[in-house]
């Protein structure tokens, strides 16, 4: 027979369960729902990292401009307006003003306003070294441009998997939820039937374990989603505090366009290719000059010192000649001495 505690614990347990439920049920209906266009809406407006790579796309098409500039016109002007209040004195021999030798007299040299203007205009014919740089900041834009659509592709991506992998979780809680009302109600007809003795205890105890599992897994799966949502609204920009929801069912089409030849990241790998290219062209022309001058002064040097290097080889060659000769001539003596001993 089941005691008074265990229906009082039972009791409680399902009061538990109606209110979890309806707490559920409470939040689905408080917190806003959204749909899969409106997240990936919301998360290209607001997104930090969409924000982030928009400020690149911003630098790299000003720095395009400033290299533009280089090639225009300048004009520069300066202005430099003095006055003086007290001009300087200095002292002067008398003697150069008729005056008597060995005295000097004080005299103020200058104007007391004096006003300079300087204009200066320089106007590049060619330099290409800014047209370089002009060819490298516009690729640079361009690939930072395709890294911009890169980083949108992959936020839509990652907020279509998290609200996927929510509208999955809250599948899972509605099958739960489903589950436990059902498991409950079973569990109240096998306890009056084992009150009636038409059931076993252990049929009521196996059904009390299975309801406590499915509480036990309700939680962990509505922990989850909580997780998700979190990381759903972290993609989307918005707070934290904010509640949220995803639409149970979602048909959403994704219309795909058949006329694409080149995925983003085939023009990202393009770009950097077009890049590298431009740098190693313009460290060619900046070193070409010195690389020109370089082998200019070795020939030159080779020319100068070739025909010193030959002229001291033929030396070394007839010293060498004259050394042979010298040994030979003297070997012939003593040999001619010998014989006549």
């Amino acid at each position: 027979m089941i005691t008074s505690r265990e229906k009082l614990s039972r009791f409680n347990l399902l009061k538990v369960l109606l209110l979890g439920i309806i707490l559920f049920i409470g939040f689905l209906t408080k917190a806003q729902t959204f749909t899969l266009e409106q997240c990936i809406d919301t998360a290209l407006q607001y997104n930090r990292t969409i924000k982030l790579s928009q400020q690149d796309v911003f630098q790299a098409n000003e720095k395009n401009k400033e290299t533009k500039g280089n090639l225009f016109p300048k004009l520069n002007g300066i202005t430099d307006y003095r006055y003086y209040t007290d001009l300087p004195y200095q002292l002067m021999p008398a003697d150069a003003f008729g005056g008597p030798a060995g005295t000097y007299k004080e005299v103020q040299f200058g104007v007391p306003q004096s006003l300079n203007t300087n204009l200066q205009l320089t106007v590049p014919i060619y330099n290409p070294t800014a047209l370089g740089a002009i060819k490298t900041t516009r690729i640079a834009s361009e690939l930072s441009e395709v890294q911009k659509r890169k980083t949108d592709e992959d936020v839509v991506l990652e907020v279509s998997n998290a609200y996927y992998n929510a509208q999955i979780l809250l599948n899972q809680l509605a099958f739960l939820d489903s589950n436990m009302i059902n498991t409950n109600k079973l569990l109240q007809t096998t306890t009056l039937l084992h009150q009636q003795q038409i059931a076993k205890g252990t049929d009521v105890d196996r059904l009390q374990l299975q309801l406590d599992q499915l509480a036990n897994q309700r939680k962990t799966v509505f922990s989850q989603q909580q997780q998700v949502l979190n990381a759903l609204k972290f993609l989307m920009g918005k707070p934290i505090s904010d509640s949220i929801q995803v639409a149970i069912t979602e048909n959403t089409l994704v219309q795909l366009d058949p006329q694409i030849q080149a995925t983003t990241d085939m023009k990202l790998i393009d770009k950097n290719y077009n890049l590298i290219t431009l740098n190693l062209k313009g460290f060619v022309i900046q070193n070409c000059l010195r690389w020109v001058l370089t082998e200019f002064m070795v020939r030159l040097a080779m020319a100068i010192l070739a025909p010193i290097a030959f002229s001291i080889f033929i030396q070394s060659v007839m010293l060498a000649l004259n050394c042979r000769s010298h040994c030979l001539m003297a070997r012939l003596q003593n040999t001619r001495l010998y014989k006549k001993r």
